[in-house]
């Protein structure tokens, strides 16, 4: 069975998280950040990796993510979602996993296997 879901570049990092959930099983809050952190990564994918990855989790734009969000994030929550992604190995050495990341390239096929026992 094929499910199309038409989405925008916008809509994309919350599309498919909500569509990976059941295996990454992020909080509602975490799922609205790391949609956030993940348009702002890809919009910005002009400047160099590296540097992206220093801007991206600096402490500027780490506040404007925060209020940016509704309704606004404490500096402790958002470092708290934010040692949840490393736990989970969904940010790792300091910057977004890249395989999430690479989905904003082009169309994505994701299939799920079910096996029953």
């Amino acid at each position: 069975m094929i499910i199309p879901i038409k989405t925008t570049k916008e809509k994309f990092a919350n599309d498919l998280l909500v569509v990976l959930n059941p295996v990454l099983k992020l909080k509602s809050r975490e799922k609205q950040l790391l949609s956030v952190l993940m348009l702002l990564h890809h919009t910005n994918s002009n400047i160099e990796d590296g540097k992206l990855n220093k801007l991206l989790f600096s402490r500027q734009i780490r506040k404007r993510v925060r209020k940016s969000l509704s309704p606004s994030m404490s500096e402790a929550s958002y470092n708290n979602h934010i040692s949840q992604f490393k736990k989970k190995n969904i940010i790792k050495g300091g910057k977004i996993s890249q395989s999430l990341m690479n989905m904003y390239k082009h169309d994505i096929k994701i299939t799920y296997e079910f096996k029953l026992n």
